[in-house]
């Protein structure tokens, strides 16, 4: 996969894009290798748009706000593109808050047959407030066989 204006994926090969992996594999986090949040609007619209995506999102590692946690939202909300969604960060670098929870929760209340079986936090910690909007769009959720929560705390259980 070859990447053009940004992280829009590009088909050179003429085959068809299976997955969207942009996990930071090292410690040594490279310019070329972060994605920024204006990065996710450009990516969400693309998958939004593209009818033919069916995969895998592996953001690991990335060190992506809030406001990439609403175009990820967006995504889920409007169609079955994603079967497997990473978030997983260190904690201590980890910009997530509980506003990310609720925006991929809510989008999944809209969207209970999304077609998303995995979603994984690790090292997020969530929320409150984000936990629970997890947790009831998970249960809700047709399609979900697997969730990590990521870090919980006493005001979350």
């Amino acid at each position: 996969m070859y990447l053009a204006q940004g992280m829009v994926p590009v088909e050179v090969s003429g085959k068809s894009v299976e997955e969207l992996d942009y996990e930071i594999k090292s410690d040594c986090e490279d310019e070329g290798e972060l994605v920024t949040c204006a990065d996710m609007c450009q990516l969400a619209d693309a998958i939004q748009n593209n009818s033919k995506f069916v995969g895998p999102l592996n953001l690991e590692g990335q060190a992506l706000t809030d406001i990439s946690g609403l175009h990820i939202g967006r995504i889920l909300s409007r169609g079955k593109n994603i079967t497997k969604l990473c978030l997983a960060q260190k904690p201590e670098k980890c910009q997530y808050t509980h506003k990310t929870g609720e925006y991929i929760g809510e989008a999944l209340l809209k969207n209970p047959e999304c077609g998303l079986t995995k979603l994984d936090f690790k090292g997020i910690n969530l929320g409150e407030r984000g936990l629970q909007r997890i947790i009831e769009a998970v249960n809700d959720c047709k399609t979900i066989e697997k969730l990590n929560v990521g870090i919980v705390t006493d005001a979350g259980l």
